[in-house]
């Protein structure tokens, strides 16, 4: 099968994204966020955002799930951490704003730890991936 690479993030200096392009892992990340996105999308609207936030969230969120493949927990934490506060500042109230910056907080990051953990699977045979990849921390409220 021919994949079609996406001319908006370039491959040049990273090799990684170039295997994951090759053997199809980004197609699959892109098809469960898709998913997963639209599940937190469900459960963000339930607690009262604004639709037409909820909008760029989705675009972006898409988006962080792909390239958190090739980040970092520090560089993916900062890119969580910028939607949050995107979401939130609508919001007029501090406590408000500061729930709503938890919540989407928290559900990106166990949104992108489900769909990696679907879409790359640990081999067990394989000393380096016999450990979860990332390791998050979210509480049953949010999971």
């Amino acid at each position: 099968m021919f994949h079609i690479p996406d001319p908006t993030i370039s491959t040049k200096h990273q090799p990684n994204l170039r295997m994951a392009r090759f053997n199809g892992t980004e197609t699959l990340v892109k098809r469960f966020a898709a998913h997963e996105v639209g599940d937190i999308r469900e459960r963000l609207e339930a607690s009262g955002i604004d639709p037409k936030l909820l909008d760029d969230f989705e675009k972006r969120a898409k988006t962080l799930m792909v390239r958190a493949i090739h980040q970092s927990p520090d560089e993916l934490r900062e890119d969580v951490d910028v939607i949050a506060k995107r979401m939130s500042r609508s919001t007029l109230s501090g406590s408000r704003r500061a729930d709503i910056e938890d919540r989407v907080s928290r559900q990106l990051m166990s949104g992108v730890s489900r769909v990696h953990d679907k879409a790359m699977p640990a081999d067990p045979k394989d000393p380096f991936q016999a450990a979860p990849a990332r390791e998050i921390n979210v509480t049953p409220e949010y999971a």
